[in-house]
């Protein structure tokens, strides 16, 4: 609540100066289906009193002048807010050409929308056409929605900061593909991250250790890929997490996260691996797994259980591990690389895709098997204070109008209403006056 001095020497309460937006969805997890810039209804400036400021207001000269002051003061801490959002936004949502770092350069979302596009315009234009000559129709009309969904994603929404002062963008849509988009894997990637987090640091505690692992074997030719992905999880619940030896578990491991990934290799055949998290309460020999295992295993103790530190080990074992687009380098050194999706054949990008399809690539054995989900309260968000919207050349950024020129215009055309009792208005006429938003 806000109070000030007022007629005679009384004080007058009036509600908060944020007025009730009535744009304002429930939570943030609301996305509207017919949102434009043009729908963006300007903020109310114009305060709401109850019945009891009123009567103190009514029949009194300046009542109208008050409120206009008020209403002032209400825009002025809009446009602030507005200004800092901006601020907020710039380095991560912004045109090419904007005054944020280095104008030229393209802002992390900026690449994920001209990969994600990529990939769909590839899907379009090989895999569709490809399931069809093959009569695989179902198959088609089903790359055909995912690629649809991806040339629509994260397009335009309202923004603004929820009650916990959190950047809030309600994408009008999102393609919800954590398998193809970089934005959806990140996203399912924190998720897990809250869920796995907490049972980590309470092994840590405990006195457990915590290793990464990178469990692989030999590629497997195109065509086979749908069998890698199959057999890799069994493999390694049998040979690691179930071998027994002299009547004990082999490995000592209370805990694994197992995040599977098949990539397509240089040699365009399929790099089936798995980045594992492994819990263990006792000494793990590293060589023994490896011979256990029949082939390669890199691992390492993780030593840093800062917040940083914890990050770091999900970013790294929990990314996002298909390159969109090729990366810029000579022929001789991109020869050596393998092809980025947008560049797979119509028959790769069809099987990668049935062998993904409904394939749960996260699995979780022992302490860390079906974890709950995370309890969380849903934000509310304050007030939306502009637009986001893509364009080829980054993302726009509208800011929303509010309504204090139409009061001051609305105030103007009513007889009663002196210009006079503006506190601090200097203009002689009405024509003449432009009114500041700041304070008076």
């Amino acid at each position: 609540m806000t109070s000030g001095t007022r007629i005679g020497g009384s004080t007058l309460e009036q509600g908060p100066r944020i007025a009730t937006d009535t744009f304002a969805p429930p939570d943030a997890q609301v996305f509207h289906e017919n949102i434009h810039p043009r729908e963006l209804e300007p903020f109310e400036t114009w305060p709401r009193w109850g019945a009891h400021e009123y009567a103190e207001l009514e029949g009194h000269p300046r009542a109208l002048g008050i409120k206009y002051d008020d209403a002032k003061a209400t825009a002025a801490e809009f446009e602030a807010r507005q200004l800092a959002l901006i601020d907020d936004l710039g380095p991560k949502h912004r045109e090419l050409g904007d005054d944020y770092d280095d104008p030229g350069k393209l802002t992390k979302y900026h690449k994920h929308r001209i990969a994600e596009a990529a990939v769909a315009r590839a899907i379009l234009q090989r895999a569709v056409p490809r399931a069809k000559t093959l009569g695989r129709y179902d198959d088609a009309d089903r790359l055909y929605k995912r690629a649809a969904a991806m040339l629509s994603c994260r397009q335009r929404g309202p923004v603004g900061y929820n009650d916990a002062g959190k950047l809030v963008v309600a994408w009008k849509e999102k393609c919800g593909l954590s398998k193809y988009c970089p934005d959806e894997a990140l996203k399912d990637s924190k998720r897990l991250a809250e869920r796995v987090l907490p049972a980590i640091r309470e092994h840590r505690r405990k006195g457990g250790d915590v290793h990464k692992a990178w469990f692989t074997m030999p590629n497997y030719p195109v065509g086979r890929l749908k069998e890698g992905v199959r057999h890799l999880p069994r493999r390694f619940r049998n040979k690691v997490m179930r071998s027994i030896e002299s009547g004990q578990q082999m490995f000592p491991i209370d805990g694994a996260l197992v995040i599977i990934e098949a990539p397509l290799g240089r040699d365009r055949d399929w790099n089936v691996h798995a980045n594992v998290i492994l819990l263990t309460s006792k000494f793990l020999d590293y060589r023994k797994l490896r011979e256990h295992w029949g082939f390669n295993v890199e691992i390492r103790k993780h030593s840093d259980f800062s917040d940083a530190g914890m990050a770091g080990l999900f970013n790294e074992m929990i990314k996002y591990s298909i390159r969109a687009l090729p990366d810029k380098s000579s022929d001789d050194e991109h020869r050596n690389k393998a092809p980025a999706m947008a560049e797979w054949t119509g028959d790769e990008l069809l099987e990668w895709d049935c062998a993904m399809h409904g394939y749960r690539r996260t699995r979780g054995y022992g302490s860390l098997f079906r974890l709950g989900e995370i309890d969380k309260t849903p934000s509310k968000v304050l007030q939306w204070l502009a637009y986001l919207e893509y364009q080829p050349s980054g993302y726009r950024i509208i800011k929303r109008s509010h309504d204090l020129e139409m009061h001051l215009e609305l105030l103007l055309r009513q007889e009663h209403f002196d210009l006079e009792s503006i506190r601090g208005h200097k203009s002689p006429t009405r024509s003449a006056s432009k009114w500041p938003t700041g304070p008076p």
